[in-house]
C-alpha cells in the first residue's frame, strides 16, 4: 500500500488472510495539491477512485485474490460486511 491508500476491513493482522479493500486516494490528493477546493476535488475524483478500489483477500499488504465464491478466499458479501 502507498501513503495515499486507505485500507478497510480486517487487514491489520499480517499472519493471516484477511478480507477487505484498499482505496487509492491519489486522484483526490493530486487535485488538492493543485489548489482545487476539497468538495470540488472530491466530486471530480469520486468516480475515478471508485473504479480503482481493490476488493479481496489480503495477507498483510499483499493482495492474494479478488472476491471468490468458492470459499477458498473472501466472498464479496464477506468483504462488504467488514
Amino acid at each position: 500500500m502507498a501513503m495515499r491508500d486507505v485500507a478497510s476491513g480486517h487487514l491489520t493482522v499480517p499472519s493471516a488472510n484477511r478480507c477487505g479493500s484498499v482505496t487509492t486516494m491519489s486522484p483526490y490528493q493530486q487535485r488538492l495539491e493543485e489548489g482545487v477546493e476539497p468538495t470540488k476535488a472530491w466530486e471530480q475524483s469520486r468516480d475515478e477512485i471508485d473504479e480503482k478500489v481493490k476488493y479481496g483477500t489480503w495477507k498483510g499488504d499483499y493482495f492474494l485474490s479478488k472476491p471468490d465464491d468458492s470459499g477458498h478466499f473472501c466472498h464479496a458479501a464477506e468483504i462488504k460486511s467488514v
